[in-house]
């Protein structure tokens, strides 16, 4: 080739050339060596795949994780859409109808009934249909005279957990508490939605809590669990458990058979809640235990249950039971009022003084002297009274004694009393007196001069008890079925009663007072009007009659000459009956007894109630006084009459009020009315 071949090789940046010779001997030499650099490239290759491999296995478990969860949770959302629709139901199965199973029993009821299944709701999830069934159990609260008479706690799990109601109170899935105001825009009548009518139920509605997964309240127990019935004890009721907050209310509900009672005055709710230091939330709360209503037994239980503003109220347990304690049965010493209706003595023989002592004893009895009642006797000083009675056979009296000896001593009795149309105020003095949420009964009863048995009974409103051995009721009044006489004042509690007939200090007398006639409603009027007519010692059995005024007092009877006709109502005269209106009493000749007008014809003409029993003409005389119509006595202060719908000339008349009892009629007075002294029974018709 004439010329020595070479290779070229580039490195370092500068160009170098071999023969040919020794470029193929290097390449040889290079084939026989090991190969360093595949290997490593080899051991590379495989580090990056097995690194490629586990993150495609992570990826993979992350995948199949997050398709997981996704399926979870659709499958708590169609939980808790279940939970959702299934309260929703239970509200409106609830709020128009009032069960007494939520109220009655120590466990939570099914609030769709018992025996019911509750229903399957679906939902779609992942392309699939979830079926879920939901138990939901209902508690009341009832308090009828409260804005939110009933307060019903719903507590929902699904039915897979296999809860029994208490464990589902206690941890629910879903609760919700709603108030329903049975109530709402109703004065009168009464609101009616209890056990024996449903008609006011769910007038209106509050949600006032919807709580998922909430901690319900439960008492473990009571510390300080009695006391008295006047409620209010010191220390104050604890109640000890768990799942309290501020603002948790108590409720008390009377215990019957080991189940609550759905008795109105056995029922206490919304009572508020202290807690100090030593005893505070959410562990333990403590409560002022109401007053009991009369005529519950002492000695009951009430069931102690705590309501939260948020997750509803505990259960009834017999853990958590207080109990009230019994009070001494009352007793009746005297009584005293505005009106001593009279007075009555009786004697103690036996009775033993000492000179320079108040102390007087006997080897009879004291059972019937009361303190305050005037004494007369040997070695008693004048105007001398009993302090005190010590016991049946001791006594105290205002004034030292001047003369030792035993003597027969007098003690005078000074009746109270009062109008049949009641009102007195009486004073009660005794032992054992206790208000409760009512106080005690005072009932009025028929000794002697009156119907036998006839009971009135002080209205309760109207009796105040002053501290435990004074207390006041006002005498009811008699307006229906008046019965004047002696009567005896008995005093009843929870723990027992008080009075007898055979006790003269607690005597009452009920006497009857003639009606007045104090004002009226309108003074001027046409004829028909309705008035008011204001006064006292009205009942129920009262008429009204029109009197002419003449002078300033009632007008006198006058005469008419009339013709009567045996057999025949009619009247006639020449003369005038123009002074004569419709219900004038007349007698005459020939007219029977309690005849009045029942018509004006005209001027010469009258016809009477009854027919005449003779013919002939005489001397008729009539009595200016017309009778009012439609009375409707309110009280024994007030009633409502019509005015006379035709009354003669002049128009000014007296207005009487006047019934009868026992064959005595008792008439309200008229007074001499002047131009500077009107009087307020007097009434102007402006037509006639």
């Amino acid at each position: 080739m004439g010329s020595n071949p070479r290779l070229q090789l580039h490195g370092s940046g500068r160009r170098r050339f071999l023969p040919l010779r020794e470029a193929r001997a290097l390449i040889l030499r290079r084939r026989h060596q090991p190969n360093d650099e595949s290997g490593a490239i080899l051991v590379l290759a495989l580090v990056f795949l097995v690194a490629v491999s586990l993150i495609v296995v992570s990826l993979l478990s992350w995948s199949g994780a997050s398709l997981l969860s996704t399926t979870a949770f659709g499958n708590e959302r169609s939980v808790e859409y279940a939970a959702t629709s299934a309260v929703d139901l239970a509200i409106q199965n609830t709020r128009y109808s009032y069960e007494s199973q939520f109220l009655t029993n120590t466990t939570p009821q099914p609030c769709l009934g018992s025996g019911v299944t509750p229903p399957a709701f679906t939902e779609g999830v992942n392309n699939t249909t979830v079926q879920v069934t939901i138990d939901v159990y209902c508690t009341m609260t009832w308090n009828p005279s409260s804005s939110e008479t009933r307060i019903i706690t719903y507590s929902a799990c699904p039915t897979t957990d296999n809860f029994t109601a208490s464990q589902c109170a206690q941890t629910p899935l879903l609760q919700a508490v709603v108030s329903f105001d049975d109530y709402a825009g109703i004065t009168s009548p009464p609101p009616d939605c209890d056990n024996s009518s449903e008609s006011s139920c769910g007038l209106t509605m509050a949600q006032l809590s919807w709580t998922w997964r909430p901690v319900a309240p439960a008492v473990t127990s009571l510390t300080n669990s009695s006391g008295p019935i006047t409620g209010g004890t010191t220390p104050t009721l604890q109640i000890n458990g768990t799942g309290f907050v501020n603002g948790s209310t108590v409720n008390f509900i009377e215990e019957s058979g080991g189940t609550p009672s759905t008795s109105l005055q056995g029922f206490f709710s919304n009572l508020p809640t202290t807690s100090s230091a030593g005893c505070a939330p959410p562990t333990c709360l403590t409560v002022m235990p109401p007053a009991i209503t009369e005529g519950v037994g002492s000695g009951v239980g009430y069931y102690v249950t705590v309501t939260t503003p948020a997750t509803g109220t505990s259960l009834e347990t017999a853990n958590a039971v207080y109990t009230y304690t019994a009070s001494t049965p009352p007793t009746l010493t005297s009584i005293s009022g505005s009106i001593p209706s009279g007075q009555s003595t009786f004697t103690v023989s036996n009775s033993t003084t000492t000179n320079g002592s108040p102390t007087v004893s006997t080897t009879g009895s004291f059972s019937n002297v009361a303190p305050g009642m005037p004494v007369t006797g040997n070695g008693i000083p004048s105007g001398t009274s009993v302090l005190s009675v010590n016991s049946a056979t001791s006594i105290t009296l205002s004034a030292n004694a001047t003369a030792s000896g035993a003597s027969t001593l007098t003690f005078t009795q000074e009746y109270v009393g009062g109008s049949i149309t009641g009102g007195t105020v009486v004073t009660i003095t005794g032992t054992g007196f206790v208000n409760g949420a009512n106080p005690p009964t005072v009932n009025f009863i028929c000794v002697s001069g009156c119907t036998p048995g006839a009971t009135y009974q002080a209205s309760p409103t109207l009796v105040d008890v002053e501290s435990d051995t004074t207390m006041t009721a006002v005498s009811p009044n008699q307006l229906t079925s008046p019965s004047p006489g002696t009567y005896y004042i008995q005093v009843i509690t929870v723990a027992g009663s008080a009075g007898s007939s055979s006790n003269t200090s607690d005597l009452y007398d009920y006497t009857t007072q003639v009606p007045i006639v104090t004002n009226l409603s309108a003074i001027t009027g046409t004829a028909g009007s309705i008035i008011t007519v204001s006064g006292g010692n009205f009942l129920s059995a009262s008429s009204v009659t029109f009197v002419e005024e003449s002078g300033g007092t009632a007008a006198s009877n006058f005469t008419v000459n009339g013709t009567t006709t045996n057999g025949s109502p009619n009247v006639s005269t020449t003369g005038s009956f123009s002074n004569v209106a419709p219900g004038m009493p007349v007698t005459g000749n020939g007219i029977p007894s309690g005849t009045t007008v029942l018509s004006v014809n005209s001027t010469t003409s009258i016809k009477l109630s009854a027919n005449a029993t003779a013919s002939g003409t005489s001397t008729l005389t009539f009595t200016p006084s017309i009778p009012g119509t439609s009375v409707s006595v309110t009280s024994a202060t007030s009633l409502q009459v019509t005015t006379p719908a035709s009354v003669p000339a002049p128009t000014t008349f007296f207005v009487v009020v006047s019934w009868t009892l026992n064959s005595t009629t008792f008439t309200s007075q008229t007074y001499n009315v002047t131009s500077s002294n009107p009087d307020g029974d007097v009434y102007t018709f402006t037509n006639t």
